[in-house]
């Protein structure tokens, strides 16, 4: 493996490390403070909802606030389009029911740690939204790969396109985890 190669690992790599990152943040914090707990000010939010399209029928039908709307339903969608791509760049299989099994996999684990360690509200709409971003992560690499013809190529342009939207995206996100 030539250095160039390694370079574009390293940013391949890095910028999936800081998606994780953001995914903890936004998934298991975003009601407290990752230290909050250290200083028993945290506070529990714990929910359930196992009724499929609940939610996501109330906010298309309900009163709710567009911004609340868009930010749950498109948010859960938008923020499990890079899980779909990364399992369909990393695993060897690259079909779409393996990959998309493993997204499913992911958020639903999401969700019942959410339960347990109540930060959050378990909800099987974002379990299917989470999935339907992962299965649109997933077609576009598997078109982008389709159209590259060439996995090395795939991957390189996967990097660079990763890293000029994940950076932007992380330090945005930070900015308005941070309030500044």
């Amino acid at each position: 493996m030539n250095k160039k190669n390694h370079i574009f690992d390293f940013i391949l790599y890095g910028v999936l490390c800081l998606y994780i990152f953001i995914m903890v943040m936004m998934l298991f914090f975003q009601f407290a403070s990752p230290v909050g707990g250290f200083h028993g000010i945290r506070t529990y939010t714990r929910g359930i909802n196992v009724i499929p399209l609940h939610d996501i029928l109330l906010f298309l039908s309900g009163p709710v606030s567009l911004g609340l709307m868009i930010n749950n339903l498109l948010g859960n969608i938008v923020v499990f389009i890079p899980c779909g791509a990364y399992c369909a760049l990393f695993n060897k299989n690259k079909g779409i029911p393996v990959n998309l099994l493993i997204v499913f996999s992911i958020s639903l684990s999401a969700e019942i740690l959410q339960y347990l360690f109540a930060c959050g509200i378990s909800d099987i709409d974002d379990v299917l939204l989470n999935s339907l971003g992962g299965l649109i992560g997933i077609a576009c690499y598997l078109l982008l790969l389709r159209c590259l013809k060439s996995e090395a190529l795939a991957r390189r342009f996967f990097t660079i396109l990763s890293a000029l939207l994940g950076i932007p995206a992380f330090v945005l996100i930070m900015a308005l985890k941070s309030g500044g």
